[in-house]
């Protein structure tokens, strides 16, 4: 895949420049894309041609703690927004990773240009109960088989996830199935009454678990090491499935590309969507209310070089996982697809959002200047 060739990038340091780029693209009929602190590792802040409008320089943070809210600019990622919010005991659900840009996990990566969002803060604990097992692949039948009834009678408070990987290069890059549960309330018994049934789990063949309350920054940025080292490359497709599904065929496709992993470093995620307990309205994210299965292809860039280095082969895994698990998607998350073939976006919304989506794009960019929605 060859990466689309922009005309230029233009860092802004404030709102001025932004609407600077905007009327200068207009005037010179020019493509323009925005990128805000990188959340979309696909490219799609790059476009042949174009005007890349880079607003990652923009990093306020203003919090109105009487009214729960925050206001964030484009270029803030999940850690600095929670290192504004953690000292008011307030939190804004972000990403996984503390990396991870708000703006593109708000808006899905690309459309148009936001200079601020005012985002709603929840109240969390300064420490936060905290459970993970850690189990052999050998016993992922068992484990996966547990999962999703676990997952369905945990409290809403609770979030459970599922990942296969490796363990560290210093402890044999041994094949692991993992059940880690965060509860962003503090401590209380239908916390614990979940938590015995993981305790509970197959304690014989279990490898390790970790128990206990976690200070919010450390339970929250548990898997940073993971996407955080020199030469990464990165591979990934993320998709919806319905909770009920994650049973018999597809459940055994999930444990099967675990096995075949092309890389030590690589991880399967299994984790909950956002939930619909929130006002919808205007929200452009279609797929709630159930399971986010995600396949990261993940190996280190060396000198040898791309071929050497098993770019295809890597990629193939992510697209075999990706086409095993087909009969069972929903949709997908314009955040963890990759955009080197047709038909991505139409697959990451629903008909009726997606039109909503390209009739707002005719209001407001009427010359066609900013990234098809194809």
């Amino acid at each position: 895949m060859k990466a689309p060739s922009p005309l230029c990038r233009v860092l802004c340091g404030s709102r001025e420049d932004v609407a600077k780029c905007a009327r200068f693209a207009v005037e010179h009929k020019l493509p323009i894309v925005a990128r805000g602190s990188g959340h979309q590792y696909g490219g799609l802040c790059l476009a042949e041609g174009a005007l890349v409008v880079d607003m990652s320089r923009l990093k306020r943070v203003e919090v109105d703690v009487e009214s729960g809210t925050a206001l964030v600019e484009p270029g803030v990622n999940t850690l600095e927004l929670r290192n504004a919010t953690q000292p008011y005991g307030l939190h804004f659900p972000g990403g996984h990773i503390s990396p991870v840009g708000i703006s593109g996990f708000i808006l899905g990566a690309f459309l148009g240009l936001v200079t601020q969002f005012t985002v709603s803060l929840h109240p969390v604990p300064a420490e936060i109960p905290c459970i993970t097992a850690i189990f052999p692949l050998a016993a992922a039948d068992q484990v996966g088989a547990f999962f999703r009834p676990f997952y369905e009678e945990c409290p809403q408070s609770v979030e459970p996830s599922m990942a296969f990987t490796c363990t560290s290069p210093e402890d044999g890059n041994k094949p692991v199935v993992i059940i880690s549960c965060s509860a962003f309330v503090a401590d209380c018994p239908e916390i614990q009454e979940c938590y015995n049934k993981l305790r509970a789990l197959l304690p014989s063949k279990r490898i390790v678990l970790h128990d206990g309350l976690l200070p919010l920054g450390s339970a929250l940025g548990m898997l940073d090491a993971g996407w955080d080292w020199p030469g990464l490359c990165l591979y990934g497709h993320g998709m919806f499935v319905a909770t009920k599904s994650l049973e018999g065929e597809a459940l055994q496709q999930i444990i099967q590309h675990a096995t075949d992993m092309t890389s030590p470093r690589s991880l399967l995620l299994v984790c909950p969507s956002a939930p619909s307990s929130t006002d919808l309205h205007g929200s452009s994210l279609s797929y709630r209310d159930c399971l986010f299965v995600v396949a990261y292809s993940m190996w280190p860039r060396t000198s040898a070089g791309p071929e050497a280095d098993g770019d295809v082969a890597h990629a193939a895994w992510v697209s075999s996982a990706r086409e095993a698990l087909q009969p069972v998607v929903l949709g997908c998350y314009m955040n963890e697809v990759m955009h080197d073939r047709p038909g991505q976006i139409e697959s990451c919304y629903s008909q009726a959002t997606l039109a909503g989506l390209r009739q707002l794009k005719l209001k407001v960019d009427p010359h066609g200047l900013l990234r098809p929605l194809r």
